[in-house]
């Protein structure tokens, strides 16, 4: 018998592995495998060597509303993408550790309700778990399960027109458009620069999404700016970061919109941008310290000739 729990914010069932945290050979011989999952539901392993760079992967079949699973040997550490392809039932992946936790899940990120799941994994074993969301029809379905770099082909950072270099006193950025589909932005924010990005639009519900340099979502907003407008702030990282910001809309409507970057003038958190910071504002400082000694001899000198 299998027992279920929820995985926070996923609402995907996690089988419970009822297993210590080290995997030993004789687990092995008596049927757990490298995660703490019945050696059962293997399908065949993978090994990675080095960051992919190329699709691979294989067929997993999926028998008695049961899931399958892959185990990842991953030699160094490595961005990568875990997908299904399947346009037959609603999929999802759940990836586990050699301790048997969870390292991320998800459900519907792929096209056609598949699952795709992006992780930066260190050396070690990992254990893909693939499973059908329900219970299957058939007595078995064969999936396609791939693997490859991150970020993958469909990430933003991938399709962004441009990459936007802001710092904590960069200028206000405002672009402005028509919508005929969704509007990705590159965003390299260096040390200790945070920004507040704001989508607008008379005509459609504008939504922002956010993701890392390799794919993952960071963050979306709905109506966060009032109305039908979007708002998302990012950044105060102590090291540079890069993002990728889209616009698209809810409703599939299209329109005019308004797309804003307004970096925050704050004191960066980092001793090298704090001391530029510092240095900066002394600067300032000393040249309105020099201005008002100009004006205050010339209205010595002109009090002195009256």
């Amino acid at each position: 018998m299998e027992f279920f729990r929820n995985v926070y914010g996923t609402g995907i069932a996690v089988p419970l592995m009822l297993c210590a945290n080290t995997v030993f050979a004789q687990d092995v011989a008596h049927g757990v495998g490298a995660c703490g999952q019945p050696i059962a539901l293997n399908s065949q392993p993978m090994t990675l060597n080095a960051k992919p760079t190329e699709i691979s992967g294989g067929l997993v079949e999926l028998r008695r509303n049961e899931p399958r699973y892959v185990e990842l040997t991953i030699a160094e550490q490595m961005p990568i993408t875990l997908a299904t392809m399947t346009s037959e039932r609603d999929m999802t992946l759940i990836l586990f550790d050699a301790k048997g936790e969870v390292v991320g899940a998800d459900d519907d990120s792929g096209a056609d309700s598949n699952a795709q799941l992006i992780a930066m994994l260190e050396p070690g074993v990992y254990c893909a778990q693939i499973a059908a969301y329900g219970s299957l029809e058939a007595s078995s379905l064969v999936v396609p399960f791939s693997v490859s770099a991150a970020p993958p082909a469909d990430a933003c950072i991938v399709n962004a027109t441009e990459t936007l270099d802001l710092t904590y006193d960069s200028d206000e950025i405002i672009t402005t458009g028509v919508l005929a589909g969704p509007v990705n932005f590159g965003l390299r924010l260096a040390a200790g620069a945070r920004v507040s990005i704001a989508a607008r639009s008379p005509m459609f519900d504008t939504v922002l999404t956010l993701q890392d340099q390799y794919g993952r979502e960071v963050a979306s907003d709905d109506d966060g700016g009032g109305d039908t407008n979007s708002l998302l702030e990012v950044g105060g990282s102590n090291q540079q970061s890069d993002y990728c910001v889209t616009l698209s809309s809810l409703d599939e409507e299209r329109g005019v919109y308004s797309l804003s970057f307004s970096p925050e003038v704050a004191r960066p958190t980092t001793p090298e941008n704090q001391q530029q910071f510092e240095a900066e504002q002394d600067a300032a400082a000393n040249a309105a310290a020099a201005a008002n000694e100009v004006e205050d001899a010339t209205g010595n000198a002109e009090a002195a000739t009256q």
